[in-house]
């Protein structure tokens, strides 16, 4: 199982729940919000950053649903 390298430097294993879960979160469909984690499931790799997971997050929201993309990049910012 894939690690993913949070900002505070611990790791945890990759979950495509979480990414789903925060898409829906941001007003995207479940189909969008499925298409986007499998997407970045696939090319997540060992020690990716949660920053670099956001923006592959937000670069698909961007094509997909741009308000929904609107409201994650908020949300994103809220969480810095």
């Amino acid at each position: 199982m894939v690690k993913v390298t949070k900002r505070d430097g611990n790791t945890e294993p990759f979950k495509a729940a979480k990414i789903e879960k925060s898409v829906r979160k941001a007003g995207a469909s479940a189909a969008i919000a499925r298409k986007i984690a499998a997407l970045v499931e696939k090319n997540a790799f060992e020690g990716m950053s949660t920053d670099e997971i956001r923006r592959m997050v937000l670069e698909q929201l961007n094509r997909l649903d741009k308000k929904a993309a609107d409201a994650y990049g908020e949300y994103q910012k809220a969480d810095e």
